[in-house]
């Protein structure tokens, strides 16, 4: 089944209002709206994969997912192999200790390296916390097979850590 459309939405907004020492009242909001949107098909601005799962990393343990030909299916079974991605997202759904960090990175092998420049490159997801990115380049960001997989690690040795995560992209 084909993709038909979606979008990520990021929409940022704070508030501050001014008081005494600053000589002058009134409130100031401060804003930070953008979106990606996208519908049903194979060239920029479009997809037709998608991916998502719960799923959970055991304690200091390592969750890798190859997005090209790693047995990743669809919610009708399908199989989903991602010639390129253009947006991925992942939420850390565990609220109850600051220790069940998910650190996100490429994998050790078969790495793909698109948000992340280097092999070495982290990036921390605290409890409650999320990571949204998506860019449509042209073509998407190629992940062939042997450049294809990305790592989740809980870094809480005690306690599993669960989370979300939706990857869509382009066959």
């Amino acid at each position: 089944m084909a993709l038909q459309s979606g979008y990520f939405e990021v929409n940022a907004s704070v508030g501050e209002t001014l008081a005494v020492p600053e000589d002058r009242s009134g409130t100031i909001f401060d804003s930070i709206r953008q979106s990606y949107s996208f519908t049903a098909g194979a060239i920029a601005g479009t997809n037709n994969l998608i991916w998502s799962d719960r799923r959970t990393v055991g304690a200091g343990a390592t969750d890798t997912i190859d997005l090209n030909g790693g047995g990743l299916t669809d919610a009708f079974g399908v199989a989903v192999n991602f010639g390129s991605v253009t947006g991925i997202c992942i939420f850390n759904r565990e609220t109850v200790a600051a220790t069940r960090i998910l650190n996100f990175r490429p994998a050790a092998a078969a790495t793909f390296l698109w948000t992340f420049g280097a092999v070495g490159n982290t990036l921390a997801i605290a409890p409650s916390g999320a990571y949204i990115q998506w860019d449509d380049a042209v073509g998407g960001h190629l992940c062939p097979a042997g450049a294809d997989s990305l790592s989740l690690v809980n870094t809480d040795g005690a306690n599993g850590v669960t989370y979300d995560i939706l990857i869509v992209g382009r066959v």
